[in-house]
């Protein structure tokens, strides 16, 4: 079958590669080209052949001084992935992987860094949402409050076919630094602790459940075609667009060729669309794209995935994608989930200059701050002034008694952002429940 070369330009190339895409369940769109989210888009054929546009400045949080920005003059031309390469072998849940064969080819570190890439990249959920319209609120304390629980994953790639996923940001459902660690030979990831020490399996089709519900015992996954968009630009690059449809929701992909990414980039597609309940197809996930935005809608709910800047990984060892560790163990049970408040005692009681007195308590609230109580039967989370001030996962109350006297904005939302409440402004003290309460509960 004749394949489209992603270094040559959409516009000249599509006459003769439209039979192909056809016959591989593409439909073309006559959607319009939504404006790219840096720079402006990039011409048919320019992939490759342009300096990057300015890239935005990086995520606050994160930290990667073993990086140095990458230039399209610096990068090798990618080598063909060889198209014998077997299917990726399913993960189980109820067994360790063995240790990575990286581990062992690499016992003696080259001298040369080993090639690779990383993502900086964004993760929002819905739309933002403000704070509470008060005099004593702290525009200081608000915005150190943002930058903590920004929601942000650095993704490396390389090793080869290694990809290693860090949540950074406090406004993740799961502890800062976890991992998911994934290679291209199997199908599935390794959940890990943030000490990396202790990981579980979470088998292909689990990551949604993960993610909504902070649950890896449910998952489904769906066969589907992939719709072609038209061609986009993102970072300097020429990007190919597709839109994906399941029972679950609606995924559009944007990907491009990044050099130096080793083989990896099929892992990001993998886990995007798993989201979504998708098979990672070849015609999904291409070998040799990696996606540079994602966004899904499910339920009335969008999630955005928008890298916001490529550089170089330098390591000394490809040991370090090593999938699993060496001194990493399986764990059959629990996960690194994040309980109690996402913010500091200090953060907390600076979100107000002051506090201020209400004229009378509700019955049942606390003396002091805050208590929450999620009565639902799925994982949800509280913003307070537009921030994530806590993840609870069902049956489960969190008190925040560091909170000042003083109202506050107040949403409960899931993971996805399809369930969101009407905002309300509470004055605290107060004990808030999401739910149908099922019994009394002292505070």
């Amino acid at each position: 079958m004749t394949r489209l070369r992603r270094d040559q330009g959409w516009s000249s190339q599509w006459p003769l590669a439209a039979p192909a895409l056809l016959a591989l369940g593409f439909v073309t769109s006559c959607r319009s080209e939504p404006a790219p989210l840096t720079g402006h888009p990039e011409p048919a054929g320019s992939v490759g052949h342009r300096e990057p546009s300015p890239l935005p400045e990086r995520i606050p949080g994160i930290a990667a001084p073993e990086t140095e920005p990458i230039h399209s003059a610096d990068w090798p031309k990618l080598a063909p992935t060889p198209s014998a390469e077997p299917p990726p072998l399913p993960l189980r849940e109820d067994q360790a992987l063995e240790a990575d064969p990286l581990v062992r080819e690499t016992s003696n570190p080259p001298r040369e860094p080993t090639p690779g890439v990383v993502l900086e990249a964004d993760w929002r959920t819905g739309d933002p949402l403000g704070p509470a319209p008060v005099a004593e609120l702290s525009a200081e304390g608000l915005n150190d409050a943002r930058n903590t629980t920004r929601a942000s994953l650095r993704i490396e790639l390389g090793a080869p076919g290694r990809a290693r996923w860090v949540f950074v940001g406090r406004g993740h459902a799961l502890l800062e630094n976890s991992e998911l660690r994934s290679r291209r030979d199997r199908l599935g990831h390794l959940l890990f602790w943030p000490d990396g020490q202790r990981y579980r399996v979470a088998r292909h089709g689990t990551l949604r459940s993960l993610w909504l519900d902070r649950r890896l015992d449910a998952g489904s996954s769906f066969t589907v075609p992939a719709k072609l968009l038209s061609p986009g630009g993102l970072l300097g690059h020429g990007t190919q667009r597709i839109e994906v449809q399941t029972p679950l929701g609606t995924l559009q992909l944007e990907q491009a060729v990044l050099a130096g990414s080793s083989g990896a980039g099929v892992l990001v597609c993998r886990t995007l669309v798993e989201l979504v309940g998708a098979e990672p197809s070849p015609t999904i996930c291409p070998d040799d794209l990696t996606p540079l935005r994602a966004q899904l809608t499910s339920g009335g709910g969008r999630v955005t995935f928008t890298v916001l800047r490529v550089t170089r990984r330098l390591e000394p060892s490809a040991a370090s994608l090593a999938t699993p560790p060496v001194e990493a163990h399986f764990v059959a049970t629990g996960l690194p989930s994040q309980h109690g408040p996402t913010l500091s005692p200090t953060q907390l009681t600076a979100l107000r200059t002051r506090a201020t007195s209400q004229s009378t308590t509700p019955a049942g609230a606390p003396r002091t701050g805050l208590v929450a109580v999620n009565r639902s039967l799925g994982l949800r989370g509280l913003w307070l002034d537009g921030v994530a001030l806590a993840w609870l996962d069902p049956g489960e109350e969190v008190a925040v008694p560091e909170l000042r006297m003083a109202s506050y904005s107040l949403v409960w939302r899931d993971a996805f952002g399809a369930l969101v409440e009407p905002i309300r402004l509470q004055p605290i003290p107060a004990r808030v429940v999401h739910g149908k309460p099922t019994e009394p509960s002292g505070s």
